[in-house]
């Protein structure tokens, strides 16, 4: 059996159901190959699950309940099915939405494993379907990284995917690998009370974050016990008879624990898809490279989100899958002007936007930085909550917002303000006169403004006499 369809996404996660949704808004005929259940990894084992996880320890520990919580809650009271209850009806209810969502755009969605036999066709089922299209967008995602030297047993030695198959809560837990999800996963185990240790073969393992917000958010793990050692790589990775995990380390140390994670980088999911079929290469890390409208060497076929290469900052891959979509039948779309929030769902959480002000000094930009810690804020104080800070990043000739960088309760929520002042290339004066309620986290920002334009004046005093000099 054959179907033909105008454009078939692989893949159903965020960049493939919204590629064929796009495709199915111009009146094209399209379709969602998925060979897992639906919604991809971010849904399923990624982002929802472990927003649902990080919640669960907020609620049990009482950090989410500030100085009315039980604070000082001993960790052995909480278990797995304490912190995973809920993760199971969430993933199930977003799935329907998902279902829901396909149907009403008159996407079809087919189920099982596909690969290419030519530029053209996928073949399902052992063989006994096909699916031919005119254009194919690949958003299959990414796997983790297994080495052969880590004795995984998705037990007591597992990666990032597998942290819902969790049968305990661990006294010990070694992390390895700096990544965005290590570092998620490592502070919401040391929020809980669990003694982690964070290795990494870097001597910096947030270099994507801003010098001061990296600063901030290392004193505060390092505050509540993890430990770094940075610098180190793990050689070997063994499994003792009493159930302990033996790492062995690059320096010599050999550290025993009860749960290790590996969470040092990922792979393109493309295995199986026998991309050479389809005249497609990809590289050492199975990803795919592709142009600004995310399309591949072959011209009707595109790849979007974490399995596409493309140099510099790019969209959220639901934007990512909307413009393969559009480029792939010719309809003009408005190019991305502004740059993309990246938020980190550590304890506390993090978000930025924008450039970092190690970026600017590089590149010898006039600047400002305004900064707004929360213990200045009411709404901290009431909440007890005093770990952190909001910084602004300003032109110090165009007044113009540069970046923002947030950490600390709500930070994924408040950097979207960020977002819309830099789209509406609002000054740092307009930030200031605009109307925050007060108590609120968002009054962080007339604060990190007023600080701002205190040294833009400051700025603006040493260019005149310089001028005049």
């Amino acid at each position: 059996m054959t179907t033909h369809y105008d454009l078939v996404a692989i893949g159903s996660g965020r960049a493939g159901r919204h590629a064929a949704m796009q495709a199915a808004a111009l009146g094209k005929r399209a379709a969602v190959v998925e060979r897992g259940p639906l919604g991809g990894r971010s849904t399923n084992l990624g982002a929802l699950p472990s927003q649902t996880l990080r919640t669960a320890i907020m609620e049990l520990t009482g950090q989410a309940r500030g100085v009315y919580g039980n604070t000082y809650r001993r960790r052995m009271d909480v278990t797995v099915d304490d912190l995973l209850w809920r993760t199971p009806p969430v993933i199930e209810r977003a799935r329907d939405a998902l279902q829901d969502e396909l149907r009403r755009a008159s996407v079809d969605m087919i189920t099982g494993r596909a690969s290419f036999v030519d530029a053209h066709t996928l073949v399902l089922d052992g063989g006994r379907r096909r699916v031919t299209a005119e254009q194919f967008v690949i958003a299959v995602g990414t796997t983790p990284i297994r080495p052969a030297a880590v004795d995984f047993d998705d037990r007591t030695v597992l990666d990032e995917d597998g942290v819902l198959g969790l049968a305990r809560v661990p006294s010990t837990l070694i992390v390895v690998g700096g990544s965005v999800a290590g570092l998620e996963l490592a502070s919401m185990a040391a929020a809980l009370g669990v003694r982690v240790t964070l290795i990494d073969a870097r001597s910096r393992v947030f270099d994507f974050l801003d010098s001061d917000i990296a600063e901030a958010l290392q004193f505060h793990l390092r505050g509540i016990g993890m430990v770094f050692r940075l610098g180190d790589v793990v050689e070997a990775v063994e499994r003792r008879g009493d159930g302990c995990v033996v790492a062995q380390l690059s320096s010599g140390a050999r550290l025993v624990t009860d749960l290790l994670l590996y969470a040092a980088g990922r792979r393109g999911a493309t295995g199986g898809l026998d991309l050479v079929a389809a005249g497609i290469e990809v590289d050492e890390r199975g990803r795919i490279a592709v142009d600004g409208d995310y399309r591949t060497s072959r011209r009707h076929i595109f790849a979007a989100g974490d399995v596409a290469v493309l140099g510099g900052l790019t969209a959220p891959p639901a934007e990512q899958g909307r413009v393969g979509a559009t480029a792939a039948f010719g309809v003009p779309r408005p190019r991305r002007s502004t740059p993309v929030p990246l938020t980190l769902s550590t304890i506390p959480e993090i978000s930025r936007i924008g450039r970092r002000e190690q970026d600017l000094r590089e590149h010898g930009v006039p600047y400002v930085a305004g900064i707004a810690r929360y213990r200045e804020l009411a709404r901290a104080d009431i909440a007890g909550d005093y770990a952190g800070l909001a910084k602004l990043l300003v032109h110090a000739r165009t007044r113009r917002l540069l970046g923002a960088h947030l950490f600390g309760t709500s930070a994924a929520e408040l950097v979207h303000l960020a977002h819309a002042a830099m789209a509406a290339d609002f000054p740092i004066d307009q930030i200031d006169a605009a109307s925050f309620d007060v108590p609120s986290y968002a009054d962080g920002y007339r604060i990190a403004a007023l600080d701002a334009m205190g040294r833009l004046d400051a700025f603006d005093a040493f260019d005149r006499a310089a001028r005049a000099a």
